[in-house]
Protein backbone atom coordinates (compact mmCIF):
# COMPACT_ATOMS: atom_id res chain seq x y z
CA UNK A 1 0.00 0.00 0.00
CA UNK A 2 1.19 3.51 -0.94
CA UNK A 3 2.72 5.55 2.16
CA UNK A 4 1.68 9.51 2.00
CA UNK A 5 2.68 12.22 4.45
CA UNK A 6 -0.62 12.83 6.30
CA UNK A 7 -2.35 16.02 4.57
CA UNK A 8 -5.14 17.48 6.68
CA UNK A 9 -6.27 21.09 5.85
CA UNK A 10 -7.84 21.50 9.20
CA UNK A 11 -5.19 20.64 11.40
CA UNK A 12 -4.71 23.18 14.10
CA UNK A 13 -1.32 24.24 15.38
CA UNK A 14 -0.36 25.14 18.90
CA UNK A 15 1.23 28.32 18.14
CA UNK A 16 1.03 30.29 15.28
CA UNK A 17 3.63 30.35 12.35
CA UNK A 18 6.34 32.67 11.82
CA UNK A 19 6.48 33.47 8.12
CA UNK A 20 10.20 34.49 8.65
CA UNK A 21 10.85 30.84 9.17
CA UNK A 22 9.12 30.25 5.36
CA UNK A 23 11.07 32.38 3.63
CA UNK A 24 14.95 30.84 1.98
CA UNK A 25 17.19 32.67 3.87
CA UNK A 26 18.99 33.84 0.13
CA UNK A 27 15.17 35.19 -0.88
CA UNK A 28 15.34 38.39 -3.04
CA UNK A 29 12.65 39.47 -0.01
CA UNK A 30 15.30 40.24 2.28
CA UNK A 31 17.79 41.82 0.32
CA UNK A 32 14.32 44.66 0.10
CA UNK A 33 14.37 44.52 3.73
CA UNK A 34 17.74 44.83 4.80
CA UNK A 35 18.42 47.44 2.28
CA UNK A 36 15.04 49.76 2.68
CA UNK A 37 16.22 49.50 6.50
CA UNK A 38 19.75 51.21 5.79
CA UNK A 39 17.79 54.36 3.95
CA UNK A 40 16.89 57.59 5.27
CA UNK A 41 13.19 58.21 4.26
CA UNK A 42 13.00 61.45 6.44
CA UNK A 43 11.53 63.27 3.22
CA UNK A 44 9.07 61.19 3.17
CA UNK A 45 8.10 61.63 6.57
CA UNK A 46 8.22 64.99 6.44
CA UNK A 47 5.11 65.17 4.18
CA UNK A 48 2.65 63.41 6.20
CA UNK A 49 0.87 65.80 8.55
CA UNK A 50 -1.74 63.32 10.60
CA UNK A 51 -0.22 64.17 14.35
CA UNK A 52 -3.58 66.32 15.05
CA UNK A 53 -5.75 63.04 15.00
CA UNK A 54 -7.44 60.49 13.08
CA UNK A 55 -7.09 57.07 12.14
CA UNK A 56 -3.15 56.25 11.93
CA UNK A 57 -1.89 55.81 8.29
CA UNK A 58 0.27 52.92 6.87
CA UNK A 59 3.96 52.90 7.79
CA UNK A 60 5.79 54.53 5.00
CA UNK A 61 8.78 51.99 5.48
CA UNK A 62 6.17 49.16 5.04
CA UNK A 63 4.56 50.81 1.90
CA UNK A 64 8.29 51.51 0.73
CA UNK A 65 9.28 48.07 1.10
CA UNK A 66 6.61 46.72 -0.85
CA UNK A 67 6.52 49.21 -3.76
CA UNK A 68 10.56 48.27 -4.41
CA UNK A 69 9.90 45.01 -3.90
CA UNK A 70 7.04 44.55 -6.33
CA UNK A 71 8.85 46.71 -8.86
CA UNK A 72 12.05 44.49 -8.30
CA UNK A 73 9.53 41.26 -8.92
CA UNK A 74 7.77 42.92 -12.56
CA UNK A 75 4.52 43.91 -10.39
CA UNK A 76 3.69 47.55 -11.00
CA UNK A 77 0.09 47.79 -11.09
CA UNK A 78 -0.98 48.88 -7.35
CA UNK A 79 -4.44 46.05 -7.80
CA UNK A 80 -2.29 43.48 -8.11
CA UNK A 81 0.71 44.42 -5.54
CA UNK A 82 -3.16 44.81 -3.24
CA UNK A 83 -3.48 41.56 -4.52
CA UNK A 84 -0.32 40.03 -3.91
CA UNK A 85 -0.49 41.32 -0.15
CA UNK A 86 -3.67 38.72 0.36
CA UNK A 87 -1.96 35.93 -1.29
CA UNK A 88 1.90 36.29 -1.80
CA UNK A 89 3.70 35.39 1.15
CA UNK A 90 6.97 37.18 0.41
CA UNK A 91 4.63 40.14 0.34
CA UNK A 92 3.10 39.73 3.40
CA UNK A 93 6.32 39.14 5.29
CA UNK A 94 7.18 42.78 4.11
CA UNK A 95 4.22 44.40 4.99
CA UNK A 96 4.10 42.48 8.42
CA UNK A 97 0.35 41.10 7.33
CA UNK A 98 -1.38 44.45 7.15
CA UNK A 99 -3.70 44.62 4.29
CA UNK A 100 -3.52 48.39 2.57
CA UNK A 101 -6.16 48.44 -0.06
CA UNK A 102 -5.39 49.39 -4.01
CA UNK A 103 -6.12 52.99 -3.74
CA UNK A 104 -3.40 53.62 -0.70
CA UNK A 105 -1.10 52.14 -2.56
CA UNK A 106 -1.94 54.34 -6.07
CA UNK A 107 -1.76 57.51 -3.74
CA UNK A 108 1.07 56.92 -1.63
CA UNK A 109 3.19 56.13 -4.64
CA UNK A 110 2.12 59.39 -6.79
CA UNK A 111 2.22 61.32 -3.96
CA UNK A 112 5.75 60.61 -3.09
CA UNK A 113 7.45 60.25 -6.76
CA UNK A 114 9.52 63.35 -6.01
CA UNK A 115 11.51 61.40 -3.26
CA UNK A 116 12.14 58.70 -5.29
CA UNK A 117 14.98 60.55 -6.92
CA UNK A 118 16.56 60.98 -3.57
CA UNK A 119 15.97 57.39 -2.23
CA UNK A 120 17.85 56.45 -5.46
CA UNK A 121 20.99 58.22 -4.90
CA UNK A 122 21.55 56.27 -1.47
CA UNK A 123 21.22 53.51 -2.95
CA UNK A 124 23.73 54.54 -5.44
CA UNK A 125 25.72 55.02 -2.40
CA UNK A 126 25.08 51.65 -0.92
CA UNK A 127 26.24 49.88 -3.95
CA UNK A 128 29.72 51.77 -3.69
CA UNK A 129 30.12 51.05 0.00
CA UNK A 130 29.47 47.41 -0.92
CA UNK A 131 32.16 47.89 -4.02
CA UNK A 132 29.74 47.10 -6.63
CA UNK A 133 30.49 50.30 -8.27
CA UNK A 134 33.66 51.53 -9.36
CA UNK A 135 32.59 54.64 -10.93
CA UNK A 136 35.44 53.88 -13.55
CA UNK A 137 33.94 53.06 -17.18
CA UNK A 138 30.40 54.46 -17.33
CA UNK A 139 28.20 53.36 -20.37
CA UNK A 140 25.47 55.85 -21.35
CA UNK A 141 22.68 54.76 -23.31
CA UNK A 142 18.95 55.12 -23.90
CA UNK A 143 15.78 53.64 -24.86
CA UNK A 144 11.92 54.74 -26.08
CA UNK A 145 9.30 53.46 -23.59
CA UNK A 146 5.56 53.79 -24.65
CA UNK A 147 3.95 56.38 -23.12
CA UNK A 148 0.25 55.65 -21.44
CA UNK A 149 -1.39 57.65 -24.31
CA UNK A 150 -2.95 56.43 -27.24
CA UNK A 151 -1.24 57.24 -30.88
CA UNK A 152 -4.53 58.40 -32.05
CA UNK A 153 -4.71 61.17 -29.44
CA UNK A 154 -2.09 62.89 -30.87
CA UNK A 155 -3.55 66.03 -32.62
CA UNK A 156 -1.89 69.14 -34.70
CA UNK A 157 -3.16 72.71 -34.16
CA UNK A 158 -5.58 72.95 -36.57
CA UNK A 159 -7.49 69.82 -35.48
CA UNK A 160 -6.95 70.57 -31.78
CA UNK A 161 -8.83 73.92 -32.55
CA UNK A 162 -12.07 72.09 -34.60
CA UNK A 163 -12.13 69.90 -31.68
CA UNK A 164 -12.51 72.52 -29.21
CA UNK A 165 -15.21 74.87 -31.37
CA UNK A 166 -17.32 71.35 -31.34
CA UNK A 167 -16.89 70.19 -27.50
CA UNK A 168 -17.82 73.70 -26.85
CA UNK A 169 -21.20 73.86 -29.25
CA UNK A 170 -22.02 70.54 -27.59
CA UNK A 171 -21.22 72.39 -24.03
CA UNK A 172 -23.57 75.20 -24.92
CA UNK A 173 -26.48 72.67 -26.46
CA UNK A 174 -25.97 70.56 -23.09
CA UNK A 175 -26.64 73.57 -20.58
CA UNK A 176 -29.57 75.85 -22.99
CA UNK A 177 -31.69 72.19 -22.61
CA UNK A 178 -31.15 72.52 -19.03
CA UNK A 179 -32.04 75.77 -19.10
CA UNK A 180 -35.38 74.91 -21.26
CA UNK A 181 -37.57 73.66 -18.27
CA UNK A 182 -37.72 72.46 -14.95
CA UNK A 183 -39.01 68.97 -16.26
CA UNK A 184 -35.53 69.11 -18.65
CA UNK A 185 -33.80 70.25 -15.04
CA UNK A 186 -35.36 66.93 -13.71
CA UNK A 187 -34.42 65.00 -16.37
CA UNK A 188 -30.63 65.56 -15.89
CA UNK A 189 -30.23 65.95 -12.29
CA UNK A 190 -32.88 63.38 -11.01
CA UNK A 191 -32.81 63.39 -7.44
CA UNK A 192 -29.73 65.39 -6.69
CA UNK A 193 -29.56 68.53 -5.17
CA UNK A 194 -29.94 69.80 -8.95
CA UNK A 195 -26.11 71.91 -9.13
CA UNK A 196 -24.14 69.25 -9.55
CA UNK A 197 -22.83 69.15 -13.31
CA UNK A 198 -24.72 66.57 -15.46
CA UNK A 199 -22.30 63.63 -16.26
CA UNK A 200 -21.78 64.35 -20.17
CA UNK A 201 -21.35 67.81 -19.65
CA UNK A 202 -18.68 66.83 -16.93
CA UNK A 203 -16.79 64.35 -19.91
CA UNK A 204 -17.07 67.32 -22.05
CA UNK A 205 -15.29 69.85 -19.92
CA UNK A 206 -12.65 67.36 -18.76
CA UNK A 207 -11.85 66.91 -22.80
CA UNK A 208 -12.19 70.82 -23.33
CA UNK A 209 -9.60 71.19 -20.49
CA UNK A 210 -7.57 68.57 -22.05
CA UNK A 211 -7.30 69.59 -25.49
CA UNK A 212 -6.42 73.10 -24.06
CA UNK A 213 -3.34 71.93 -22.02
CA UNK A 214 -2.38 70.19 -25.25
CA UNK A 215 -2.81 73.50 -27.32
CA UNK A 216 -0.81 74.85 -24.12
CA UNK A 217 2.23 72.64 -25.11
CA UNK A 218 2.23 73.21 -28.85
CA UNK A 219 2.54 77.08 -28.33
CA UNK A 220 5.52 76.42 -25.33
CA UNK A 221 7.51 73.77 -27.51
CA UNK A 222 6.47 74.74 -31.10
CA UNK A 223 5.54 71.93 -32.09
CA UNK A 224 3.50 70.58 -35.00
CA UNK A 225 1.06 67.86 -33.00
CA UNK A 226 0.65 67.02 -29.34
CA UNK A 227 -1.29 64.53 -27.37
CA UNK A 228 -4.55 65.15 -25.72
CA UNK A 229 -4.04 62.28 -23.30
CA UNK A 230 -0.42 63.13 -22.13
CA UNK A 231 0.76 66.49 -23.79
CA UNK A 232 3.89 65.79 -22.67
CA UNK A 233 5.00 62.95 -24.63
CA UNK A 234 6.28 62.62 -28.58
CA UNK A 235 6.10 60.37 -31.29
CA UNK A 236 8.96 58.84 -31.14
CA UNK A 237 10.85 55.62 -33.83
CA UNK A 238 11.24 52.05 -31.27
CA UNK A 239 13.55 49.47 -32.61
CA UNK A 240 11.55 48.11 -34.76
CA UNK A 241 10.95 51.15 -37.04
CA UNK A 242 7.81 51.71 -35.99
CA UNK A 243 6.49 54.91 -34.25
CA UNK A 244 4.37 55.65 -31.53
CA UNK A 245 3.83 57.35 -28.02
CA UNK A 246 6.59 57.16 -25.60
CA UNK A 247 9.17 58.69 -23.51
CA UNK A 248 13.26 59.13 -23.73
CA UNK A 249 14.31 56.72 -20.66
CA UNK A 250 18.53 57.68 -20.05
CA UNK A 251 20.71 55.42 -18.09
CA UNK A 252 24.72 55.31 -16.94
CA UNK A 253 25.58 52.44 -15.88
CA UNK A 254 28.82 51.57 -14.33
CA UNK A 255 31.29 49.07 -15.53
CA UNK A 256 31.90 47.18 -12.55
CA UNK A 257 28.60 45.16 -11.74
CA UNK A 258 26.20 46.79 -13.96
CA UNK A 259 24.78 48.65 -11.31
CA UNK A 260 22.99 52.38 -12.80
CA UNK A 261 24.05 55.36 -11.33
CA UNK A 262 22.15 57.53 -13.05
CA UNK A 263 18.77 57.93 -15.13
CA UNK A 264 16.49 60.52 -16.56
CA UNK A 265 13.65 60.38 -18.51
CA UNK A 266 12.90 63.26 -21.28
CA UNK A 267 10.62 64.31 -23.98
CA UNK A 268 13.11 64.70 -26.68
CA UNK A 269 13.78 62.69 -29.16
CA UNK A 270 17.65 63.35 -30.13
CA UNK A 271 19.67 61.73 -27.49
CA UNK A 272 22.81 64.35 -27.95
CA UNK A 273 21.38 67.28 -25.60
CA UNK A 274 21.03 63.91 -22.93
CA UNK A 275 24.95 63.14 -22.95
CA UNK A 276 26.00 66.45 -21.00
CA UNK A 277 22.83 66.34 -17.96
CA UNK A 278 23.27 62.43 -17.23
CA UNK A 279 27.03 62.84 -17.29
CA UNK A 280 26.88 65.07 -14.82
CA UNK A 281 24.13 63.27 -12.44
CA UNK A 282 26.69 60.50 -12.41
CA UNK A 283 28.98 63.01 -10.31
CA UNK A 284 26.01 64.11 -8.49
CA UNK A 285 24.89 60.77 -7.33
CA UNK A 286 28.12 59.24 -6.27
CA UNK A 287 30.22 62.25 -5.67
CA UNK A 288 33.37 60.88 -7.85
CA UNK A 289 34.22 62.37 -11.36
CA UNK A 290 33.78 58.79 -13.42
CA UNK A 291 37.66 57.60 -15.25
CA UNK A 292 36.01 57.31 -18.27
CA UNK A 293 32.60 57.09 -20.09
CA UNK A 294 31.29 55.88 -23.20
CA UNK A 295 28.16 56.40 -25.59
CA UNK A 296 26.95 55.45 -28.67
CA UNK A 297 27.14 58.13 -32.05
CA UNK A 298 23.39 59.46 -31.25
CA UNK A 299 24.95 61.34 -28.11
CA UNK A 300 27.73 63.60 -30.66
CA UNK A 301 26.96 67.04 -31.04
CA UNK A 302 29.63 69.96 -31.46
CA UNK A 303 28.74 70.93 -27.88
CA UNK A 304 29.30 67.93 -26.33
CA UNK A 305 32.51 67.67 -28.02
CA UNK A 306 33.97 71.62 -26.40
CA UNK A 307 32.37 70.18 -23.15
CA UNK A 308 34.43 66.92 -23.43
CA UNK A 309 37.45 68.88 -24.18
CA UNK A 310 37.76 71.72 -21.58
CA UNK A 311 36.21 69.58 -18.61
CA UNK A 312 39.28 66.94 -19.72
CA UNK A 313 36.82 63.75 -19.76
CA UNK A 314 38.34 60.81 -21.14
CA UNK A 315 35.16 59.75 -23.18
CA UNK A 316 35.02 57.32 -26.30
CA UNK A 317 32.17 59.35 -28.29
CA UNK A 318 31.99 58.42 -32.08
CA UNK A 319 30.25 61.11 -34.82
CA UNK A 320 27.61 60.20 -36.56
CA UNK A 321 29.91 59.50 -39.98
CA UNK A 322 32.36 58.22 -37.97
CA UNK A 323 31.57 54.40 -39.31
CA UNK A 324 30.54 54.64 -41.95
CA UNK A 325 33.48 57.00 -43.25
CA UNK A 326 36.01 54.60 -41.46
CA UNK A 327 34.33 51.55 -43.14
CA UNK A 328 33.48 53.06 -46.78
CA UNK A 329 36.91 56.03 -46.77
CA UNK A 330 35.54 59.68 -47.84
CA UNK A 331 35.26 60.50 -51.90
CA UNK A 332 38.11 62.37 -53.43
CA UNK A 333 36.38 66.01 -52.92
CA UNK A 334 35.15 65.35 -49.43
CA UNK A 335 36.19 68.56 -47.51
CA UNK A 336 39.16 66.98 -45.82
CA UNK A 337 40.85 66.71 -49.04
CA UNK A 338 40.71 69.92 -49.29
CA UNK A 339 44.03 72.03 -48.05
CA UNK A 340 44.14 75.23 -46.21
CA UNK A 341 46.25 78.33 -47.13
CA UNK A 342 47.04 79.98 -43.99
CA UNK A 343 48.16 82.49 -45.23
CA UNK A 344 46.09 83.58 -47.81
CA UNK A 345 43.14 82.41 -45.34
CA UNK A 346 41.49 79.84 -48.62
CA UNK A 347 40.95 76.37 -49.26
CA UNK A 348 41.81 74.58 -52.76
CA UNK A 349 39.84 71.58 -53.91
CA UNK A 350 41.90 68.19 -55.20
CA UNK A 351 40.72 69.57 -58.81
CA UNK A 352 42.99 72.91 -58.04
CA UNK A 353 40.17 75.47 -57.62
CA UNK A 354 40.13 77.97 -54.61
CA UNK A 355 37.76 78.36 -52.18
CA UNK A 356 37.57 81.92 -50.35
CA UNK A 357 36.85 82.97 -47.27
CA UNK A 358 33.04 84.38 -46.63
CA UNK A 359 31.89 85.02 -43.38
CA UNK A 360 32.18 84.05 -39.75
CA UNK A 361 28.84 82.85 -37.91
CA UNK A 362 27.56 81.39 -34.49
CA UNK A 363 25.09 78.01 -34.78
CA UNK A 364 24.17 76.25 -32.00
CA UNK A 365 26.83 77.88 -30.00
CA UNK A 366 29.45 76.35 -32.27
CA UNK A 367 32.00 79.08 -34.03
CA UNK A 368 32.33 78.25 -37.92
CA UNK A 369 33.96 79.73 -40.75
CA UNK A 370 32.61 79.66 -44.52
CA UNK A 371 34.63 79.48 -47.66
CA UNK A 372 32.96 79.54 -50.45
CA UNK A 373 34.23 78.27 -54.52
CA UNK A 374 35.30 81.22 -56.54
CA UNK A 375 36.09 79.00 -59.94
CA UNK A 376 33.44 76.41 -59.70
CA UNK A 377 32.00 77.95 -62.90
CA UNK A 378 34.82 77.11 -65.00
CA UNK A 379 35.09 73.61 -63.25
CA UNK A 380 34.96 70.36 -65.41
CA UNK A 381 34.42 68.79 -62.59
CA UNK A 382 32.12 70.58 -61.01
CA UNK A 383 29.05 68.05 -60.73
CA UNK A 384 31.22 65.57 -58.84
CA UNK A 385 32.12 68.54 -56.09
CA UNK A 386 28.66 69.79 -55.90
CA UNK A 387 24.91 69.99 -56.81
CA UNK A 388 25.05 73.70 -56.28
CA UNK A 389 26.89 76.86 -58.48
CA UNK A 390 29.93 76.82 -55.97
CA UNK A 391 31.11 74.46 -53.20
CA UNK A 392 30.34 75.69 -49.87
CA UNK A 393 32.24 74.28 -46.80
CA UNK A 394 31.80 75.04 -43.48
CA UNK A 395 34.96 75.11 -41.03
CA UNK A 396 33.75 73.98 -37.74
CA UNK A 397 35.61 74.93 -34.29
CA UNK A 398 34.87 71.32 -33.54
CA UNK A 399 36.51 70.15 -36.45
CA UNK A 400 40.21 69.67 -34.62
CA UNK A 401 37.89 67.78 -31.84
CA UNK A 402 36.06 65.17 -34.50
CA UNK A 403 39.70 64.17 -35.73
CA UNK A 404 41.27 63.61 -32.57
CA UNK A 405 38.46 61.51 -31.40
CA UNK A 406 38.94 59.14 -34.28
CA UNK A 407 42.45 59.02 -34.05
CA UNK A 408 41.64 58.09 -30.57
CA UNK A 409 38.99 55.56 -30.90
CA UNK A 410 40.94 53.62 -33.74
CA UNK A 411 43.80 52.46 -31.36
CA UNK A 412 43.87 49.16 -30.19
CA UNK A 413 43.30 50.83 -26.18
CA UNK A 414 40.20 52.84 -27.87
CA UNK A 415 38.42 49.74 -29.38
CA UNK A 416 38.65 48.11 -26.51
CA UNK A 417 37.25 50.91 -24.08
CA UNK A 418 34.16 51.89 -27.00
CA UNK A 419 33.46 47.95 -26.98
CA UNK A 420 33.21 47.58 -23.14
CA UNK A 421 29.77 49.81 -24.03
CA UNK A 422 28.29 47.20 -25.29
CA UNK A 423 28.61 44.60 -22.12
CA UNK A 424 27.99 47.15 -19.64
CA UNK A 425 24.61 49.22 -20.70
CA UNK A 426 23.03 46.97 -23.20
CA UNK A 427 22.06 44.15 -20.60
CA UNK A 428 20.46 46.75 -17.93
CA UNK A 429 18.47 48.26 -20.74
CA UNK A 430 17.24 44.36 -22.10
CA UNK A 431 16.65 43.38 -18.09
CA UNK A 432 14.55 46.41 -17.61
CA UNK A 433 12.58 46.10 -21.00
CA UNK A 434 12.66 41.66 -21.72
CA UNK A 435 12.98 40.68 -18.19
CA UNK A 436 11.05 42.65 -15.66
CA UNK A 437 8.67 43.74 -18.53
CA UNK A 438 8.88 47.57 -18.58
CA UNK A 439 8.88 48.28 -21.99
CA UNK A 440 5.68 51.51 -21.12
CA UNK A 441 5.02 53.79 -18.40
CA UNK A 442 1.80 53.31 -16.21
CA UNK A 443 1.47 57.17 -15.11
CA UNK A 444 1.16 60.47 -17.12
CA UNK A 445 3.14 63.97 -17.52
CA UNK A 446 6.87 63.77 -17.55
CA UNK A 447 7.78 64.58 -13.46
CA UNK A 448 5.00 61.32 -12.69
CA UNK A 449 7.04 59.27 -15.66
CA UNK A 450 10.46 60.33 -14.51
CA UNK A 451 9.18 59.22 -10.24
CA UNK A 452 8.47 55.78 -12.31
CA UNK A 453 11.63 55.20 -13.98
CA UNK A 454 13.21 55.75 -10.29
CA UNK A 455 11.21 53.24 -9.88
CA UNK A 456 12.07 50.58 -12.10
CA UNK A 457 16.16 51.32 -11.72
CA UNK A 458 16.05 50.98 -7.99
CA UNK A 459 14.65 47.53 -8.82
CA UNK A 460 16.98 46.59 -10.88
CA UNK A 461 20.05 47.52 -8.91
CA UNK A 462 17.96 46.41 -5.99
CA UNK A 463 18.44 42.88 -7.63
CA UNK A 464 22.30 43.54 -8.93
CA UNK A 465 22.45 44.04 -5.07
CA UNK A 466 20.64 40.85 -3.74
CA UNK A 467 22.86 38.83 -6.09
CA UNK A 468 25.79 40.20 -4.91
CA UNK A 469 25.26 39.84 -1.37
CA UNK A 470 24.01 36.16 -1.99
CA UNK A 471 27.58 34.93 -4.28
CA UNK A 472 29.91 37.29 -2.03
CA UNK A 473 32.03 35.11 0.24
CA UNK A 474 32.09 36.16 3.98
CA UNK A 475 28.55 36.43 4.72
CA UNK A 476 27.47 39.71 4.07
CA UNK A 477 24.01 38.71 3.12
CA UNK A 478 24.09 36.39 6.23
CA UNK A 479 25.17 39.38 8.39
CA UNK A 480 22.84 42.14 7.33
CA UNK A 481 19.84 39.55 8.18
CA UNK A 482 21.50 38.94 11.60
CA UNK A 483 21.14 42.86 12.16
CA UNK A 484 17.64 42.92 11.09
CA UNK A 485 16.79 40.05 13.19
CA UNK A 486 18.57 41.46 16.20
CA UNK A 487 16.78 44.38 15.73
CA UNK A 488 13.35 42.72 15.65
CA UNK A 489 14.77 40.14 18.49
CA UNK A 490 15.75 43.76 20.59
CA UNK A 491 11.89 45.12 20.04
CA UNK A 492 10.37 41.76 20.92
CA UNK A 493 12.49 41.47 24.50
CA UNK A 494 11.58 44.84 25.14
CA UNK A 495 7.95 44.80 24.11
CA UNK A 496 7.88 41.43 26.58
CA UNK A 497 9.28 42.97 29.38
CA UNK A 498 6.94 46.09 29.08
CA UNK A 499 4.16 43.68 28.95
CA UNK A 500 4.98 40.99 31.30
CA UNK A 501 5.57 44.04 33.78
CA UNK A 502 2.12 45.44 33.10
CA UNK A 503 0.64 41.76 33.94
CA UNK A 504 2.55 41.61 37.08
CA UNK A 505 1.12 44.99 38.08
CA UNK A 506 -2.54 44.32 37.40
CA UNK A 507 -2.08 40.82 39.31
CA UNK A 508 -0.94 42.45 42.31
CA UNK A 509 -3.03 44.98 42.13
CA UNK A 510 -6.02 42.14 41.66
CA UNK A 511 -4.83 40.02 44.48
CA UNK A 512 -4.34 42.95 47.14
CA UNK A 513 -8.43 44.03 46.50
CA UNK A 514 -9.29 40.21 46.86
CA UNK A 515 -7.51 40.02 50.18
CA UNK A 516 -9.08 43.56 51.02
CA UNK A 517 -12.81 42.02 50.40
CA UNK A 518 -11.78 38.38 51.95
CA UNK A 519 -10.51 40.37 54.96
CA UNK A 520 -14.15 42.58 54.90
CA UNK A 521 -16.46 39.30 54.73
CA UNK A 522 -14.07 37.63 57.39
CA UNK A 523 -14.61 40.85 59.84
CA UNK A 524 -18.22 40.30 59.37
CA UNK A 525 -18.64 37.09 59.96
Amino acid sequence: MANFIPYNQSQLMLLPLDIKEMIPEDHLVHAVDAVVEKLDLSSIYEKIQNSEGGRPCYHPLMLVKVLFYAYATGVRSSRKIAARLESDIFFMYLAAMQRPDFRTISDFRKEHLGQLKELFKQLVIICLELGMAKVGHIAIDGTKMRASAGRRRTKGEGKLEDMAEEIEKEIEEILEEAAETDEGEDRLYGDKRGDELPEELRKREDLLEKIEKAKETLKKRGLKEANITDPDCRFMQDADGGKDTSYNSQVAVDGEMQVIVANDVTSEVNDAHQFIPVYEQVGENTGKKPEEVSADCGYFSGENAIYIDRNKVDAYLPDQMFEKEVVEGIGEFDRRNFRYNEEEDTLTCPGGKRLVFKQNYMQNGIRSRLYIGEECFSCERRVECTRGKARHIKVSEVDGLVKRMREKLLTEEGKERYKKRLSTVEPVLGNLKRNLGYRDFLLRGIDKVKGEFNLMCIAHNLKKIHKHLVCKEGGEFSAMRKRNDERSLSFLTSFTERVTGKIKNILSKSIISICSLLKGELAAI
